[in-house]
């Protein structure tokens, strides 16, 4: 990553994002990491930390809560592992223990949110965490870093020959000093501690009449402090094992600190992954605190920054209860450089800074604040050319400086670079720094840099119009009341308002006058036609403004009308159930009964038969008109339209409002060829309507299937050849009660003529039924006595 000139960061003000954010650490291990971020170069590395932030701050936000404990930098400490025989101290170890712990509880919950948090979990992927480590160390420390009573047998039996000494210490104490206080000759302080030993307080004038060791007096010299001879002896031996517990003490620590520097690797990935971790929710909380988004980062140099803002100036906008104006901004292949032009102390460079900086931060792997859908590319290299950069010390003025860096930019620059330059060719005589500003431009531009450049000068506003690859912005102006707005509007230049800011200033009028009158008649004429072209791009914004509220109407009317109309269309389909309903029950109950009479007349007594008869005669008379199949398909449910560009072949149809199911064999336009009983059709789709596949069973047809759904010309006919005499006069039952029902005038019956058997029952059977008024055999060239043709 090539960054040009050394205090780029400082100038874009990439060290004050720095600085909040290390403001959120917990750990100097984690500060350092911050203070340590650099732009990346590399697309992979930008998306993975990007990710990673973008990660930690949905984490923060909302349901899911990092295990946090107080960890600290060992970093001092791990090293010492690798020193032989060094013994590290009990609050060394316990500081180990936590990092260990808590990175396990890290480790643990990332794992256990592996889903939510991918990118997260990449970081723990190759550390290991040895749950031995810390019982371990548990074993000889307490939850706080103090030795356990019990780290060793040894200690434990020092601490119990300790125990007893004190207790016979404060024994032959205390024996002491009741006898000295009957004797009157302790002073106001009756005990205190000396050199580490336990003391009796006399008034020194009584010093000798007691034996034992005198160790001090007070400052005034009427108190003298003496060991009584009786606790000598023990508090020589309570030292001694005070000692000797100390000698264990560091036994234990020294085997523990060989037992534990194995894991000098693992200590040492603790330590990365909790600065790491710190360092991550920091900067996750800084762009909660901005308003930061993880952008898209395009492997093609483009910026699209949409309500982008300057995260300094945001928050201390914000401080201050005043509001931010967001940015927008594109740069792509076809409009590579920005040309900001506008008043003075109208936010041009603001807006330079607000790119180059979010542009920093994004290539660091830190959130900006922006809209979800801005993107933005990765530049290997950015320059930039802001502030007065005079160098005293190499006697260069602030032009020649610029100069300097110009050389650079030139040099250096290719597709790979965003250059950023404030005030270009300012410092020098206007005319002479126009030409060389507009003839570097013109260098860069043909070596395809990004970039963004603020300027006053009308020649390079009129170059950015006229070449390719270069676009105008403009800072947006009130001319009404004379104050800038800090809106950047891209595609035309902008005005500097000299004269209307001079009269804003309260210059006097002649002044100004005299001033109008010293510019060029060309001048005027630039900024006239900028004012023009301002106007009736703002005449245009309105247009489409008006425009795109009438498209959004007629879109909200489009969608209220297909509201209607589906639902008139679901009230037609309920009204049409409830008629096909309505229907069902009266054929029901007309098969109903028309069946109970055909049962009645079957079982009837002979003499009874007549009348039988009469009742199912006068039945077949009433329902004479009335087909029922037809009155069922005449009670149809809507269709099943066919979606645009849905109807394939294969696919199954019937025509609108009609019953015959066709399959489709192709598609041409808005046409289909289908297939109706083996003979093709081309129709328009509009008159087509889908179809169920139509099952297996249902294709393969029935020996006696009645060929009653049609009102064909040609008579229902069965055939009955092949089959048993008994399940032929069955099947032959069943096909004359429903031809009768179905109010057909004659039907054929195929017999064949074979031993005769069949034809004979057939005769019987029509002989019997009541529907049949007579029957003869077909004529010769239609079946002959094989076929019997019935009339009803």
């Amino acid at each position: 990553m090539h960054l040009f000139p050394t205090d780029i960061l400082h100038t874009l003000e990439f060290d004050k994002v720095l600085q909040s954010i290390a403001a959120y650490c917990e750990t100097t291990h984690g500060l350092e990491r911050v203070n340590n971020i650099k732009p990346q170069s590399k697309h992979e590395e930008i998306v993975k930390l990007l990710s990673q932030a973008n990660e930690m701050k949905q984490m923060l936000m909302f349901e899911d809560k990092l295990p946090e404990e107080r960890t600290f930098d060992t970093r001092t400490i791990i090293p010492l592992l690798q020193i032989e025989k060094y013994v590290l101290s009990e609050i060394q170890v316990h500081q180990l223990r936590r990092n260990a712990i808590q990175s396990g509880n890290l480790i643990k919950f990332l794992h256990n949110n592996i889903e939510k948090y991918p990118v997260l979990n990449t970081m723990v992927q190759q550390i290991v965490y040895d749950k031995k480590i810390g019982q371990t160390i548990s074993i000889v420390l307490d939850d706080e870093g103090v030795m356990r009573p019990n780290a060793s047998p040894e200690l434990v039996k020092i601490h119990k020959q300790i125990s007893n000494a004190r207790r016979e210490l404060e024994k032959e104490f205390q024996k002491a000093l009741i006898q000295l206080r009957k004797s009157g000759m302790l002073s106001d302080v009756e005990e205190s501690m000396r050199n580490n030993r336990r003391v009796i307080g006399l008034q020194s004038e009584y010093k000798r009449q007691v034996k034992g060791i005198i160790h001090d007096e007070s400052d005034t010299g009427k108190t003298s402090f003496i060991e009584p001879q009786e606790v000598v002896i023990i508090q020589n031996e309570l030292f001694e094992l005070e000692r000797e517990e100390k000698r264990e003490r560091y036994r234990i620590m020294e085997a523990l600190t060989a037992e534990i520097a194995i894991y000098k690797d693992h200590f040492a990935s603790y330590q990365w992954l909790l600065s790491v971790i710190d360092m991550k929710k920091a900067i996750a909380k800084y762009a909660i605190q901005i308003g930061g988004v993880q952008p898209f980062i395009d492997k093609k140099q483009v910026i699209q920054l949409y309500n982008a803002y300057h995260p300094v100036l945001y928050l201390l906008n914000k401080k201050q209860h005043k509001p931010t104006i967001p940015l927008q901004v594109e740069l792509n292949a076809d409009n590579r450089i920005l040309v900001i032009s506008g008043p003075n102390a109208g936010g041009k460079s603001v807006s330079l800074k607000t790119i180059g900086l979010l542009q920093l931060m994004a290539q660091s792997g830190l959130l900006i604040p922006c809209a979800d859908q801005s993107s933005i590319g990765v530049f290997k290299k950015i320059f930039c050319d802001a502030g007065d950069t005079q160098s005293i010390e190499d006697e260069l003025s602030t032009y020649s400086s610029r100069l300097m860096k110009m050389q650079k930019f030139i040099f250096h620059g290719d597709k790979e670079t965003l250059i950023l330059i404030d005030e270009f060719g300012t410092g020098t005589d206007p005319n002479a720094g126009g030409a060389i500003a507009e003839s570097v431009l013109d260098k860069l531009n043909q070596q395809q840099v990004f970039g963004v450049i603020t300027t006053h000068y009308a020649n390079l506003k009129v170059y950015a119009s006229n070449h390719p690859g270069v676009i105008n912005g403009s800072m947006l102006y009130d001319e009404e009341h004379l104050k800038p707005t800090y809106i950047l509007e891209s595609g035309k230049p902008g005005s500097s308002f000299a004269f209307e800011i001079a009269q804003k200033s309260k210059l006097p009028e002649d002044v100004i006058a005299k001033a109008r009158s010293l510019v060029s008649e060309e001048h005027i004429k630039f900024e006239e036609l900028l004012k023009n072209v301002r106007i009736e791009k703002e005449h245009l914004r309105l247009r489409e403004k008006e425009f795109k509220q009438h498209e959004q109407q007629l879109k909200q009317r489009e969608a209220e009308l297909k509201f209607e109309l589906q639902k008139a269309k679901e009230k037609q389909q309920q009204f049409q159930i409830k008629k096909l309903e309505k229907a069902d029950d009266s054929i029901q109950k007309m098969e109903t009964e028309f069946k109970e009479l055909l049962a009645a007349f079957k079982a009837a007594e002979p003499a009874h038969k007549q009348e039988t008869q009469q009742k199912l005669k006068a039945f077949i008379n009433q329902n004479k008109n009335t087909n029922l199949r037809n009155r069922k398909s005449q009670v149809r449910l809507v269709e099943k339209e066919i979606p645009a560009g849905t109807l394939q072949a294969g696919m199954y149809v019937k025509l609108a409002g009609g019953d015959e199911m066709g399959l489709v064999e192709s598609v041409i336009k808005d046409k289909a060829i289908v297939v109706f009983n083996n003979m093709k059709s081309t129709i328009a789709i509009s008159e087509l309507s889908l179809a169920e596949n139509p099952t297996e069973e249902n294709k393969k047809p029935s020996t006696t299937k009645l060929l009653l759904d049609k009102e064909e010309e040609a008579a229902p006919e069965i055939d009955l050849r092949g089959m048993p005499k008994e399940e032929a006069m069955m099947e032959l039952e069943k096909f004359l009660d429903s031809a009768m029902m179905r109010n057909v005038n004659h039907v054929r019956i195929i017999h064949g003529k074979g031993t005769g058997v069949l034809r004979q029952a057939v005769q019987y059977i029509l002989k019997q039924h009541i529907g049949v008024i007579k029957h003869n055999f077909e004529s010769q060239n239609m079946g002959g006595d094989g076929v019997t043709v019935a009339i009803f």
